[in-house]
């Protein structure tokens, strides 16, 4: 799996690092969500993640992709600029599954994992910058016990800055409602309130606080509704 994986980004210069080499190539690449321009049209954020994700399905090393993330910091649902940014691309959209409710990293990887579960998804990749992929992987395998496998696929910055360079389409998707839409501390506290627990902390704190519980086995994923 290491050689194929190697061969398929071999103009890479970001190394993609394997979870287990045994595996056989991923069921599905999780993209997490960012914002989208307040006007609708997708950021160069997304456009850089739906360009990456585009990349890891054509390659082959990923035959469906999760997109993920909640209209977060505007009115725009962020999973739906992905999937559009997929589409206009040329990816078919039974290729692409929709998870509209994250509101944060790893509330990104619980979901999707919900997903994964309910379509039998054993083998998992993380397609999105470098940074975020190796934390979320290890949220991927910490949190289903070791029964799903997960590929960091790290973003190939200079393949991405150069397909930009070439221009992109203008797509642009629709808003939530006004009235439906709440700045995100308020719905963090109406969640907190309908599950009984308390408010979402600091972001960083809990995902240092992950790392560290990670090797003795006591991390755990966020609390979602059902």
């Amino acid at each position: 799996m290491a050689l194929l994986l190697l061969s398929l980004f071999a103009c890479s210069r970001a190394t993609l690092q394997v979870r287990d080499p045994g595996a056989p190539p991923v069921q599905a690449a999780i993209v997490p969500g960012c914002p989208s321009e307040d006007d609708g049209r997708l950021s160069f954020c997304q456009w850089r993640r739906v360009l990456w994700a585009r990349q890891v399905w054509a390659s082959g090393l990923a035959d469906t992709l999760i997109v993920s993330g909640n209209a977060v910091y505007n009115r725009y649902v962020e999973a739906e600029a992905l999937r559009a940014g997929l589409v206009a691309l040329g990816v078919p959209p039974d290729r692409i599954l929709l998870e509209p409710r994250a509101l944060h990293t790893d509330e990104n990887i619980a979901y999707a994992l919900r997903i994964a579960k309910a379509h039998g998804f054993e083998h998992l990749a993380v397609a999105s910058d470098g940074i975020q992929t190796q934390g979320t992987c290890d949220m991927v395998q910490t949190w289903s016990e070791g029964t799903v496998t997960c590929v960091a696929a790290p973003m190939d910055y200079r393949l991405i800055h150069a397909r930009l360079a070439m221009g992109l389409p203008d797509v642009r998707t629709e808003p939530v409602p006004e009235d439906e839409w709440l700045p995100l501390k308020e719905r963090e506290a109406r969640i907190a309130q309908e599950l009984g627990t308390r408010p979402r902390g600091n972001s960083l704190v809990i995902y240092a606080t992950h790392a560290l519980l990670r090797p003795f086995g006591l991390a755990k994923p966020p609390v979602l509704p059902p």
